[in-house]
Formats: structure tokens, C-alpha cells, sequence
């Protein structure tokens, strides 16, 4: 069987494991258990949540292998920023297993900074060259200003998971105003690097 068939197979796995969970999650629970079975309610809840868990991890392993065997010409920063942004999704996927809830602070900027944000940044180094008849942005500043970016939200995933107490580490605000600062630095490069004139192409 083909590394592509097993795949399509585990795909067809996570889209089921997610439509359960959130079908648990947002339906079920609510509105057959939330109000009459809190104590049902609750099991249903992590139930579903598990199960999203689950359809996360199936799409980031099944997107971090094959984009590790492609031989496609595509900026480093795109590659490397492909593969960090699934990380971020598996650590999310490892910290809901362990009941770590969707709405937590560190949740959520592992899935809009850490997964999204990254996933932007890096198609964004692949299109906006072409879309936007900007020039590319060189290797060395491509992948400075991504590992700021992966560095900063490490660093505020750090700090809000000890402000709510999912571990300990020392003086966690300035960690998280570490984070925040680098974050911000990435961003504005990353919109700097195409407000750059665009190329002109000269006839004759």
C-alpha cells in the first residue's frame, strides 16, 4: 500500500474523529445533557474534545510526512515553516488529551500564533512573490524572521501554561512579555517584507 493510500485512509479517520467530537461537544452535550446530567454532561465533553484531539494529531502527522519526502522547489522558509506550524498542532493535540481546555489561553495561541500564524507565514513566502510582484525575501531573512515568530509564541505558550498552573517556571510574565515582543518584531517584518516596490519588468 502507498504512502499516499495511507494517508487518504487516515484522513478519512481524523475527519471522523472530529465530526464526532464536535457533534459531542457542541450538540449532544449540550443540549441533551448541559442542563439536565452535568456530571454526563462533562464526560461527553472530554469525550468530544479527546476526539478532536485525536483528528488533530491524525492531519498533522498525515501533512508532516509527505511534506518531509517532497522534492518540490519551494523557499526553505515554506518547508520549515510547514512542519513547525503541524508541531504546534501536535503539541496542542497532546496538551487537550490531557485535559487542557479548548478556551485556555495557552490552547488557543498554539492554535491561532502557533499553527495558523505560522502556516500564513509560511505560504505567504511561497504566493505573495507572484501575487503580489513583490521580490522574494532572501533565505537568511525569511527564516530569521520565522524563528522569531516560532520563538515568540513558544514563549507565550510557555507563560500562560504556568499562569494557569500546567507547570512552573520562573517569573512568567516576563516570559510572556518576551514572547509578546518577538511576536510583534516577526509580524512587522513579515508585513514590511511586502510593502517592499514591486519588481518591474522591463520589455526589450
Amino acid at each position: 500500500m502507498t504512502l499516499r493510500s495511507h494517508s487518504a485512509r487516515l484522513l478519512l479517520i481524523g475527519q471522523g474523529a472530529w465530526f464526532i467530537g464536535i457533534v459531542l461537544i457542541s450538540v449532544v452535550g449540550s443540549i441533551f445533557f448541559g442542563h439536565f446530567m452535568p456530571s454526563l454532561y462533562a464526560v461527553v465533553h472530554q469525550i468530544g474534545i479527546r476526539l478532536v484531539a485525536l483528528a488533530i494529531l491524525i492531519y498533522a502527522i498525515s501533512f508532516i510526512i509527505p511534506s518531509r519526502q517532497s522534492s518540490h522547489e519551494v523557499p526553505i522558509a515554506t518547508k520549515v515553516a510547514w512542519i513547525t506550524c503541524w508541531s504546534f498542532a501536535i503539541l496542542l493535540a497532546v496538551l487537550l488529551f490531557f485535559n487542557v481546555q479548548p478556551e485556555a489561553l495557552v490552547a488557543l495561541h498554539l492554535l491561532f500564533l502557533g499553527w495558523a500564524g505560522t502556516l500564513v507565514y509560511g505560504m505567504g513566502y511561497l504566493l505573495f512573490p507572484a501575487l503580489l510582484g513583490r521580490p522574494k525575501v532572501s533565505r537568511g531573512a525569511s527564516l530569521t524572521q520565522l524563528w522569531m515568530a516560532v520563538g515568540g509564541v513558544s514563549l507565550m505558550a510557555i507563560a500562560f501554561g504556568a499562569m494557569e498552573q500546567l507547570w512552573w517556571i520562573p517569573r512568567p510574565f516576563v516570559v510572556l512579555a518576551t514572547g509578546g515582543t518577538l511576536a510583534t518584531i516577526a509580524a512587522l517584518l513579515y508585513v514590511g517584507f511586502w510593502l517592499r516596490k514591486p519588481q518591474v519588468t522591463r520589455l526589450g
